[in-house]
């Protein structure tokens, strides 16, 4: 019975330190949260200087005063914004991952990202909105 007592014994320590932290779970999860929104919002990101272009073509040649011309060139700007943001927040959550070493640190820096990345994704929805309407000939708001 001792024997039977010690084994199990042994077999809870070793579950035990074998076992996550909840700072480690946390950070696992919002890892995960995190990978799922920079994969919604960096094909879209990638797709923005091809749009930006296509948006900046329609205006060649024409007069600095055609209100077409302030239009485009306000998505553009938009357009561009939305791209370095993503960028931008890739370099962060790198620097999150790879150099906080305090866990509670980057617990709160994932956090800080997740938000960032939904309102990433926001924008990035909103630029791409408004260079289809532009280049479809619809009102567009700003």
């Amino acid at each position: 019975m001792k024997k039977l007592f010690t084994l199990v014994f042994g077999l809870l320590v070793l579950a035990a330190c074998n076992g996550k932290s909840e700072i480690d779970e946390k950070l696992e999860s919002l890892n995960a949260e995190l990978m799922k929104g920079h994969d919604v919002v960096m094909p879209k990101s990638m797709k923005l200087p091809k749009i930006k272009a296509e948006v900046l073509k329609i205006i060649e040649g024409m007069d600095e005063a055609e209100p077409k011309v302030e239009q485009a060139r306000y998505i553009a700007f938009e357009l561009t914004k939305a791209n370095d943001d993503m960028y931008n927040w890739m370099d962060n959550y790198a620097n999150a991952r790879l150099k906080t070493e305090d866990k509670t640190s980057q617990v709160e820096l994932y956090e800080r990202l997740l938000d960032d990345i939904q309102t990433i994704g926001n924008h990035t929805d909103e630029a791409m909105d408004m260079a289809d309407k532009f280049l479809n000939n619809e009102e567009v708001a700003e």
